[in-house]
């Protein structure tokens, strides 16, 4: 569209997504198609286990006030986000300070994030596909007794 002849006309044209959201839409969809294998596998492994019974969205993005994140897998329904990492997440010291800046921040609104490692997925796949299929039931029965999310520690408050 030519912006001069709208100017020109006095036609005021409001894009209906923002640039950010322009932006953020092709990254995520990059990020799809660059999705690694242990990534896929578990996001497909928890479609099959769940088959429509919960929405699990894959490289889910997430605006929060200034800040912008992409979740691996989130689970919606029960405030969880999977993050599969790669070994840069604990060699790294500036990945380790984003992971837990982003951790705090999705706390805050009451998502949990669980985080797996490549390396957990290659050695022992069903002990960690065990280990989120649990985390994903506790936290639907917390969703589900008080309608809002509420940590262990919590419960064994009460």
């Amino acid at each position: 569209m030519n912006w001069r002849k709208l100017q020109e006309n006095a036609i005021y044209y409001r894009p209906k997504y923002s640039r950010s959201t322009h932006i953020s839409g092709k990254f995520v969809r990059q990020l799809k198609r660059d999705a690694t294998p242990e990534e896929l596998h578990i996001y497909r492994t928890l479609k099959k286990i769940y088959n429509h019974k919960l929405k699990i969205l894959f490289q889910y993005p997430l605006h929060l006030q200034k800040n912008f994140f992409i979740l691996d897998i989130y689970i919606r329904k029960a405030k969880l986000c999977i993050e599969i990492d790669g070994r840069h997440h604990k060699e790294d010291k500036k990945q380790i300070a984003r992971d837990k800046f982003r951790d705090s921040q999705l706390a805050e609104i009451g998502i949990k994030t669980i985080r797996v490692t490549n390396q957990e997925l290659r050695n022992d796949y069903r002990e960690a596909i065990n280990r989120v299929t649990g985390l994903i039931k506790i936290r639907l029965s917390n969703v589900s007794r008080t309608n809002k999310v509420v940590s262990p520690q919590q419960l064994s408050n009460t």
